[in-house]
């Protein structure tokens, strides 16, 4: 396999979206549709139109003279960009029914950063011109992401939608100061819209043989301040289907690979475009330098274990986007010791969140420091960095972030001082499991039951010797020998006790809980530690 930096990037071919949803996104602004492009009425999924981490558009329905057409195809076109396709028939015109008057809907959605164009094309197949009317039922409900996810509803009293007219529709959410906004807009028309019974009302002439377009603008406004401008001119006919030049810059500036078999080409191209779109604009401190998110569509923010684990994978593509996680998250590690969100000085944050839950301190996300292993993890992608790329002068500005996360493993990490990691909630409120394995349910002894905190997982303890012994290279180039001999040191010696006490009768335990007995429940968490290396040679081939 070859690597060739100057190629030229090739659009993806297009394929039929598969999936029950379609979900498009650009940043934290996303949306979720059924297979036939609606978000439908008192769904409980999680369809809808989201933006800071709230729901703007919980309802969406297209209907051609009160009926809803039958849905065709959906296509994505990127992850910016989606078409659906779909087809009425019986379209009732002044003469009676008109089976052969059958009318084509093709509805083309792009999104980005706090908006969303529509276009809707209708065309019909009669042999005479017909009328339709139509609709597009909408409603916004203003939930909060958490409340989608967990189903967790609250009735919220201040929500008012007006008719602005001619061609604006509003609704509005304010909670003392916390405040959304939904502004739907008809770019260059002024008249023939109307709104009645939670629906906007489009009259439509259709002429055999020419298309009837309207295009809808939806803006996702957090403030009372922000009025966007309308669109001069639709993003579709700007040359480009979908403007995506950002994102095909730094497509661009990757890693071109040139593998015998075509299908590997393909499966790193999708990789590459898929990460393009965890990118997360609203933390970006250039073009190229970014942080990903953890996934769409729940975790479309700031995290720190699934951020810095995906840029240590992207290195091989672009180093640029480790910068940028490397630049977000010290800019959010804590300088305060707050058990209500489990932060502590030098720890590196979990999450972060800004919908109504944590404006309100509802869940702890202002961020959340509950994480265990985001801390060494920053080490370990500081160090790889260096290892990959050899420049320690543009590592320096975060050589303070990685000693304060130092200090934070030997004083915080190490709760006991018994050498190990360890964690355990400061707040009812905070996750039960802080490491790789962090649901609910995550961590389990071999009964089945919930070992008593504070937990120790393997894998913590490899990060923490891996951090250790990939960082005394890089203070060494940054002319601090002492600590990188000390760093060298405490590895070892971490290296020494985990082989001891972690090794029980043939078998690597999976932690070591709050009374330091070992749980041996069988999971994939060792495979993190032949990743670090810090079995010993003998007992790699055996570990579970």
């Amino acid at each position: 396999m070859s690597i060739n930096q100057s190629a030229a990037w090739r659009t993806l071919i297009t394929a039929v979206h598969p999936h029950p949803s379609v979900k498009i996104n650009h940043g934290a602004t996303f949306l979720v549709t059924d297979q036939a492009g609606s978000v439908p009425l008192g769904s409980a999924g999680e369809y809808g139109l989201y933006s800071a981490d709230t729901r703007f558009v919980s309802r969406h329905e297209l209907r051609l003279n009160g009926r809803r057409p039958d849905s065709v195809a959906s296509v994505r076109i990127s992850f910016r960009h989606a078409r659906w396709h779909m087809i009425a028939d019986s379209i009732a015109g002044p003469g009676g029914d008109m089976r052969e008057a059958r009318v084509a809907v093709t509805v083309d959605r792009l999104i980005s950063l706090q908006q969303m164009h529509e276009d809707l094309v209708l065309e019909t197949y009669a042999r005479a011109p017909v009328t339709v009317l139509l609709e597009v039922a909408l409603e916004s409900d203003f939930a909060d992401l958490f409340e989608v996810r967990y189903k967790s509803w609250q009735r919220r009293a201040d929500l008012n939608t007006w008719w602005l007219g001619p061609n604006s529709l509003e609704s509005r959410y304010q909670n003392a100061d916390f405040v959304r906004r939904c502004l739907i807009r008809a770019p260059n028309r002024t008249k023939g819209i109307t709104y009645a019974n939670g629906a906007l009302r489009i009259p439509a002439d259709l002429v055999p043989g020419e298309k009837w377009k309207i295009c809808l603008q939806y803006d996702l406004l957090t403030s009372d301040d922000d009025m966007p401008k309308l669109a001069e001119r639709c993003p579709f006919e700007q040359g480009e289907v979908d403007p995506l030049t950002q994102a095909r810059a730094w497509q661009v500036s990757v890693s071109q690979i040139e593998p015998a078999d075509i299908r590997l080409q393909f499966a790193y191209e999708r990789a590459i475009e898929d990460l393009a779109a965890l990118r997360l604009h609203e933390q970006e401190t250039s073009s190229h330098r970014w942080m990903p998110a953890a996934g769409l569509p729940w975790f479309m923010a700031l995290f720190g274990r699934d951020s810095l684990i995906a840029s240590i994978q992207a290195l091989v593509a672009q180093p640029a986007v480790a910068l940028g996680t490397l630049e977000n998250l010290a800019r959010w590690q804590s300088d305060v010791d707050d058990p209500e969100r489990d932060a502590e000085p030098g720890k590196i944050p979990h999450e972060l969140r800004v919908g109504e839950w944590a404006h309100f301190g509802l869940i702890p996300h202002r961020p959340y420091y509950g994480t265990a292993d985001a801390t060494p993890l920053y080490l370990l992608l500081l160090a790889e960095h260096f290892r990959w790329h050899g420049d320690a002068g543009a590592l320096g500005p975060f050589r303070q972030a990685a000693v304060r996360c130092l200090e934070w493993i030997d004083r915080h990490g190490d709760r006991d001082g018994d050498g190990f990691q360890e964690y355990a909630p400061r707040t009812p409120r905070g996750y039960r499991n802080q490491g790789w394995r962090d649901a609910h349910d995550g961590v389990m002894d071999e009964t089945g039951a919930f070992p008593e905190p504070p937990i120790g997982t393997c894998e913590m303890q490899a990060y923490v010797y891996g951090a250790k012994m990939n960082m005394a290279p890089l203070f060494e180039a940054w002319g601090d020998a002492a600590t990188a001999t000390r760093l060298r040191r405490e590895a070892f010696e971490l290296r020494r006790k985990f082989n001891d006490t972690f090794w029980v009768d043939g078998q690597l335990a999976f932690v070591l809980d709050g009374r330091k007995r070992p749980v041996r429940t069988v999971t994939s968490n060792p495979g993190h530690c032949l990743w670090m290396g810090i079995l010993l040679p003998a007992r790699v081939g055996v570990a579970p």
